[in-house]
């Protein structure tokens, strides 16, 4: 009888954990310290760095079209910034899959959809956010879609080579914004500047950019919806 009670014990302990056991990992805060490309960045995690895949969708490569332009999006939008990491496993390479939220509470995944700089990554995630975004930024003809049938970048690799190369999956860009491409130049763009919270573009010298200051192409500027400051009188 007793060894009976021990057992229903035992058994009733167990289920009581496995919730525990089978919930998923928690989330955590961390710093962007680095830009590798579109779809992958380098973070910050006490003395640890941790390369984080965006869970979800897929950036042109560095050397596609629309490749340089994603990683400064992302570059805009985190470097140096604190993100909260929601992990989803790891990839085949190691790297930590999660969404990445900014501190705004957007999802930086999803934004990079809407703005048209990734393809939603069909083959391993059924999201029907990201599915919408990418069908909208497909009809406002953003980014990559403003190029009629660009290539996935799961096609463009396949085509190019049949293993990751190191520079774009396995190394760590320094975290020197000079050292990440920072966009002084973007293949002889103009490049101009927004803020965090503002729906302007100014020069790099307007007195309205004394709290933050963001690079950015001109042809970006004016895809994502931004006007010229009547004050400095940016190229139009």
């Amino acid at each position: 009888m007793k060894r009976s009670i021990l057992i229903i014990c035992i058994f009733a302990f167990i289920c009581l954990l496995l919730p525990f056991q089978l919930s998923p990992a928690d989330s955590f805060k961390a710093k962007v310290v680095s830009i590798i490309d579109g779809d992958t960045i380098n973070i910050q995690k006490g003395n640890e760095t941790i390369t984080v895949r965006l869970n979800g969708i897929d950036c042109p490569e560095l050397n596609q079209e629309c490749g340089e332009r994603a990683k400064q999006f992302v570059y805009a939008l985190t470097f140096s910034e604190i993100v909260e990491i929601v992990p989803h496993g790891k990839d085949k390479y190691g790297r930590l899959l999660a969404d990445v939220i900014l501190s705004d509470s957007r999802s930086l995944n999803l934004e990079i959809v809407k703005d048209g700089f990734a393809w939603w990554y069909r083959k391993y995630s059924k999201d029907p956010v990201l599915q919408n975004a990418e069908t909208k930024a497909k009809l406002l003809k953003r980014g990559i879609w403003g190029k009629e049938n660009p290539t996935p970048p799961w096609e463009f690799r396949h085509s190019t080579y049949t293993t990751p190369p190191k520079n774009i999956y396995n190394s760590a860009i320094p975290s020197t914004p000079n050292k990440i491409s920072k966009p002084n130049k973007i293949k002889n763009e103009t490049i101009v500047y927004v803020t965090k919270t503002g729906r302007k573009y100014h020069r790099g010298s307007c007195g309205y950019l004394r709290r933050s200051k963001i690079p950015i192409s001109l042809n970006d500027a004016k895809s994502r919806g931004y006007t010229p400051c009547s004050r400095c009188n940016p190229p139009k």
